[in-house]
Order: C-alpha cells, then sequence, then structure tokens
C-alpha cells in the first residue's frame, strides 16, 4: 500500500466541496442583517469592531459554546454584487483550508440568499495599521 507523500511546508489540503447558494428557500429568513444590529440565530453580538469596503466584523458570542467570536458579515449593498459574493465566498474556502496557530480558526459559515457571514475565533489586539504606528513600523 502507497503512502501520500508528505505534504511540503505552505501546501494546503484539499479543497471543500463547493457551497451552494441556494436561492431556493422559503418561509421568513433564518438570518436578519441590520448594520445597526445583526442578529444570526446562535449568536449574541456584542458590538461592532470594524469595517471595511465589502463588510463589517462584530464581537459576538457562539452561544452553543459559550465562546467568544468574531463574525465577518458582508454588507448589504456588496451581497447584491455578485463579484463581491464570489470574493467573499472564496476567501471563507481558503480560510476553511488553513491550519496555522498564528492564523485565527474558522468555525462557521453561512452563504444563503439572505446573509453571507463567517465566524471566527476572535483575537483581541489593535488592528495591524495601528500597531504599526505606536511601534514606529512600516507596512512591511
Amino acid at each position: 500500500m502507497h503512502e501520500p507523500p508528505p505534504e511540503r511546508h505552505g501546501d494546503l489540503p484539499p479543497a471543500p466541496p463547493p457551497i451552494s447558494m441556494d436561492h431556493s428557500a422559503s418561509g421568513p429568513p433564518a438570518h436578519e442583517y441590520d448594520i445597526e444590529h445583526p442578529r444570526i440565530e446562535g449568536y449574541k453580538f456584542v458590538r461592532l469592531v470594524g469595517q471595511g469596503g465589502m463588510g463589517t466584523v462584530w464581537e459576538a458570542w457562539q452561544l452553543s459554546t459559550g465562546r467568544r467570536v468574531a463574525v465577518k458579515m458582508l454588507r448589504g449593498s456588496a451581497s447584491e454584487s455578485r463579484r463581491s459574493r464570489n470574493r467573499f465566498q472564496r476567501e471563507i474556502e481558503i480560510l476553511a483550508r488553513l491550519s496555522h496557530p498564528h492564523i485565527a480558526q474558522l468555525y462557521d459559515s453561512s452563504f444563503n440568499k439572505y446573509v453571507a457571514y463567517y465566524v471566527m475565533e476572535f483575537v483581541d489586539g489593535l488592528p495591524i495599521d495601528e500597531y504599526c504606528v505606536q511601534h514606529h513600523l512600516g507596512p512591511r
């Protein structure tokens, strides 16, 4: 019996199956997106951590595990763009394949006609740009 060759440093495991963009769900949405007060079943949102061109990042509690998490949500206008949705889906797929002590772990995600989000390990600290300024470091 042949064993597969060992993975070289930096190789990623095989990609997971593609995420279905199911637009056939019926009934009321399981998730509600409101920039001021988002609600996702199973999570209690604490505060807005940051926002960018495509989305927002929230500190939240995952109720089933009692752990503090970061939830990144695709913004309403960005979620209407096919290009933005594809980019966000790719981001989820890549994060799901990464495993490293210095990369926050992906816990959960959902990508449907109502909302696109993923849930990661919450890492407390400064944004990298603020850290660089405080420590007199360049972006590199």
